[in-house]
């Protein structure tokens, strides 16, 4: 293997994707610790969450799938377990009965702000430990990361 390569699997990995990704398994392990004492995962707090806060008069499995940019099958098995939990129902659409619009349950609304709390206080911890300027820049490059993913993907395979 060429030299320049081994970084790869090095233990001192310097690639972006590699820190990003081990930056968001361990930030939802931190979220998912905290959100346990409702017996929720991060995924399943933030359907209610935005069940509970959308402005739209009817919210779909779409939305949600859009929303967290996930599959149909991932978003599918979340919303059963939440309304195996007693957390999420559906109601038939009255004009297209093939979907369903979700709503939140007097369980789900009880805590919906206590979720919202939680999550935030775990992104205020983050906040704090770093400078204005810290986090000023932190959030600028990584916006910069993002677009420059959305282009690679938005453009025609080669």
């Amino acid at each position: 293997m060429n030299e320049k390569y081994k970084i790869i699997t090095s233990e001192n990995n310097t690639l972006i994707s590699n820190i990003i990704h081990t930056i968001d398994k361990n930030l939802l392990k931190i979220y998912n610790r905290e959100l346990s004492r409702y017996g929720l995962t991060m995924q399943q707090s933030l359907v209610i969450l935005y069940i509970g806060n959308s402005d739209k008069e009817k919210v779909f499995q779409i939305d949600i799938e859009k929303y967290l940019g996930l599959k149909n099958p991932s978003v599918t098995s979340l919303i059963k377990n939440l309304m195996a939990n007693d957390y999420v129902y559906r109601i038939k659409d009255e004009t297209d009965g093939r979907y369903f619009h979700l709503h939140l349950t007097e369980k789900s609304l009880a805590i919906k702000d206590d979720l919202a709390k939680a999550i935030y206080n775990i992104n205020q911890d983050f906040e704090n430990r770093l400078t204005k300027d810290e986090h000023a820049a932190l959030v600028t490059l990584l916006q910069k990361v993002s677009s420059i993913i959305q282009q690679e993907l938005d453009a025609p395979a080669s």
